[in-house]
């Protein structure tokens, strides 16, 4: 197959374009195309047909992969290659190059869903919530970036922001409608998602499954902030001590129901996937699933807790 690269080489992993290439012939493939991440996929689709785009980067390089391709019947495959790798780690991928390319003989739907709020109207495919999860990436965006940081690391630094970010948070008023159906309240933390995990791999969705046409939406209260510390406070101490943490995961079980349509209307920011937006005057948000709107070569069943 023709092959279109989308190629972040910024990313936490870096694997040379020369070792795509020579893995992609090796499986029968030909790299046709290399696109750095601000490219224009949608124009690139209809100059050139690739017959694959495969996504080279973390999280923020397949999202945005993915967005250009909802609704085409060209597939995505991901190279996860960042620091959290949420959407490749909730699709059951493999993680070395090898085994992402021999995967491609299996192909999976995945839901998207569609946000409309004050800036018009945008995809994503992990998340769109208020409250803690802007807050952390607000505070991840005022530390100094340090890219010579291991993954890990960069986890851990990750967590450690939304971990400081807690305490400061207050619980804000949130209207929100789950398919017609209001559930107004008072929260720390609202998330519609797609996949299980958001930012530094916080898995607050454990058994979202982004093939069944359905949001999970996940809220936290006050009476839910002492769980949320202590979550971070596990995190970290995992991290310290040289292991993964899922364990420790596992046990941060939040209040989750499922939905096709959402209404969310809360005053402060917001989040569409890793980007933020400015909600004025608390204006509403409408979000709707897209049931299988994007072919994912290679997915298969998301990994259990506890398992990568």
């Amino acid at each position: 197959m023709k092959v279109t690269l989308i190629h972040n080489d910024s990313s936490g992993r870096a694997i040379s374009l020369e070792q795509i290439g020579e893995t992609l012939t090796r499986h029968g493939h030909e790299l046709a195309h290399v696109l750095g991440e601000d490219a224009d996929v949608a124009q690139h689709l209809a100059d050139e047909h690739p017959e694959v785009v495969l996504a080279a980067g973390g999280d923020g390089t397949v999202a945005a992969a993915a967005r250009a391709l909802a609704g085409q019947a060209v597939p995505l495959a991901i190279l996860p290659l960042g620091t959290a790798n949420n959407i490749a780690r909730s699709l059951g991928r493999g993680t070395s190059l090898d085994e992402v390319v021999a995967s491609w003989a299996h192909a999976r739907q995945v839901d998207m869903g569609v946000a409309e709020g004050p800036w018009g109207r945008r995809r994503f495919i992990e998340s769109v919530g208020m409250g803690l999860v802007p807050a952390g990436i607000a505070a991840m965006d005022r530390w100094p970036a340090q890219h010579d940081l291991v993954a890990h690391a960069q986890v851990e630094q990750a967590v450690r922001a939304f971990r400081d970010s807690l305490p400061h948070l207050e619980a804000r008023p949130c209207r929100l409608a789950l398919d017609g159906v209001p559930d107004d309240g008072q929260y720390l933390l609202v998330e519609v998602m797609i996949i299980r995990s958001i930012g530094p791999n916080l898995v607050l969705a454990h058994d979202a499954d982004p093939s069944d046409g359905l949001f999970s939406v996940v809220v936290a209260g006050e009476q839910d902030r002492d769980a949320l510390m202590r979550y971070f406070d596990r995190r970290l101490a995992a991290n310290e001590a040289g292991t993964d943490g899922e364990d420790e995961e596992a046990t941060l079980r939040l209040p989750v129901r499922t939905a096709r349509q959402v209404t969310l209307q809360s005053e402060g920011p917001l989040h569409v996937d890793d980007r933020l937006f400015d909600v004025p005057g608390g204006q509403p948000v409408s979000l709707l699933i897209e049931p299988g709107a994007l072919r994912v070569l290679g997915a298969g069943a998301p990994p259990e807790a506890g398992k990568d």
